[in-house]
């Protein structure tokens, strides 16, 4: 009994202290040194905002932090998000910037230390470029600076009071759907980059002034450290940047991370409305976990969001994997039909290719649409070569039943392929003009240009899947 009693205070301590954790905390990292640095104040408007909508969490279950770098200070901002406004809170004089991975993981050891608890978000706000690292943005067929620029004269920054704010305003709705982005050459663009013009010095979080990235590789290595510092997989991550949701991006993360949310489109500054996004997390912190929270950010993006072309969507990281088997059995499947019949099944793969709506990166085409159209294509060409006699490079052994045999294989992983997407694509907003955008995107590039970007060599994916073996069917 004596053994009893000495124990309770013990348990009695531990339930106060775990009491006292919050629900959440909501880590914004915001790297606004490059032209997108005009949105930063705006975006913590609308989180000032959401926290006043929801009458600032009285018991304290969200925390909400910003790491800020605005382009004209050379150091670190870091904001508590409140009712009341920003609280500057943990600042540090060095400049942001000089070392993106590394200072992820400082950011979310601050959190930890400082704002701890149940569950933790991360957002990451800046351009995106998808799998591909490189330097110029207009390299591969859009300019996404010009994209960001036409967005941010639609906004009415001027008009925005970080004390009372209310609502996201545009100086008129309807002048950005009268924006045609092909006109303003951001698709279209025909002229090929040099090699010095590929090396490979982007991917996201942009620092114009530094002249630095997070890579791919270096994203991988920034959320294996969040995990050792959270002591499990964040709960979810928001990749409030362009072209992300792509299956070679989250494949880098998957060991790390539960859901991300991320666009497969251009994604325009302030178009995720997060007076909406924080007021609902504060109001069902206990609710939401990583994938409800997600889902949320997803549907209201759907039923919200202005852009015509917007994308979006939640994806489950732990079942990534699974995917990628099943795309390397698919792989594999298809260099074996290549061996009997080269001409016949790269022909196929090249209209199943040419049928897919590219993204604003002409390289990167929805993944489902790809397995829907290849599964098409192998179909008719069953179809046309069932009763016809396939011989071998050398003419000797007839290969009919193999090669059949290798193409109904391929056309059931196929099926197999596109009933895991519901698992792994938990939700997904589609605007009107893209309705072919599935949640997820797959790199194959564009059937006119020469080789495959090198960048790409150095992904887990690529290393992974022989998906890389059948592009250099074409490259």
């Amino acid at each position: 009994m004596k053994k009893l009693f000495k124990l309770i205070p013990t348990i009695f301590l531990s339930l106060s202290l775990f009491a006292n954790q919050a629900e959440w905390t909501f880590g914004a990292y915001m790297q606004g040194d490059n032209n997108l640095d005009p949105s930063l104040d705006f975006i913590i408007s609308q989180m000032i905002a959401g926290c006043k909508m929801a009458y600032m969490d009285p018991d304290a279950s969200v925390n909400i932090i910003a790491q800020v770098d605005f382009q004209e200070d050379k150091r670190t901002w870091r904001f508590r998000i409140t009712a009341g406004g920003r609280i500057e809170d943990g600042s540090i004089s060095t400049e942001m910037g000089m070392n993106p991975a590394q200072e992820i993981i400082d950011f979310t050891l601050f959190l930890k230390q400082n704002f701890d608890a149940k569950k933790f978000a991360l957002m990451l706000y800046n351009h995106g470029s998808g799998i591909e690292d490189y330097k110029d943005d207009s390299v591969r067929g859009f300019d996404i600076n010009k994209a960001e620029n036409l967005i941010l004269k639609s906004l009415d920054l001027k008009s925005l009071d970080l004390n009372n704010f209310k609502s996201f305003n545009f100086k008129k709705t309807e002048d950005l759907e009268k924006v045609d982005l092909k006109k303003e050459n951001i698709e279209s663009k025909e002229e090929v980059a040099s090699e010095k013009n590929k090396e490979v010095t982007k991917g996201i979080l942009y620092d114009d002034s530094q002249n630095t990235c997070l890579t791919n590789p270096a994203m991988k290595r920034a959320f294996l450290g969040i995990k050792d510092i959270l002591g499990k997989k964040l709960d979810l991550l928001i990749l409030d940047a362009c072209l992300m949701s792509m299956l070679e991006v989250h494949y880098q993360i998957k060991d790390s991370v539960q859901y991300c949310v991320s666009s497969q489109q251009i994604k325009y500054s302030g178009s995720w409305n997060y007076t909406d996004v924080i007021s609902m997390l504060i109001q069902n912190s206990s609710f939401f976990d990583g994938l409800a929270f997600g889902n949320f950010v997803v549907d209201f993006y759907q039923h919200n969001g202005f852009y015509k072309e917007r994308t979006a969507s939640c994806i489950n990281l732990s079942s990534v994997k699974r995917l990628k088997n099943n795309l390397n059995n698919v792989s594999n499947q298809i260099l074996e039909c290549a061996r009997y019949n080269r001409n016949g099944i790269v022909g196929a793969i090249r209209q199943a290719r040419n049928l897919c709506v590219p993204f604003y990166n002409k390289d990167y085409i929805d993944l489902y649409n790809l397995y829907q159209t290849l599964k098409n294509q192998f179909e008719v060409l069953y179809e046309q070569d069932e009763d016809a006699t396939i011989t071998s490079c050398c003419g000797l052994i007839d290969n009919t039943a193999k090669y059949l045999q290798s193409l109904r294989d391929a056309i059931e992983l196929l099926n197999a392929g596109l009933i895991l997407f519901p698992q792994i694509v938990c939700s997904n907003a589609a605007g009107p003009d893209r309705q072919d955008a599935h949640g997820l995107s797959i790199y194959f590039p564009a059937l006119e240009d020469s080789k495959i970007h090198r960048s790409y060599y150095d992904t887990d994916f690529a290393k992974d899947c022989n998906w890389i073996k059948v592009l250099k069917l074409f490259f």
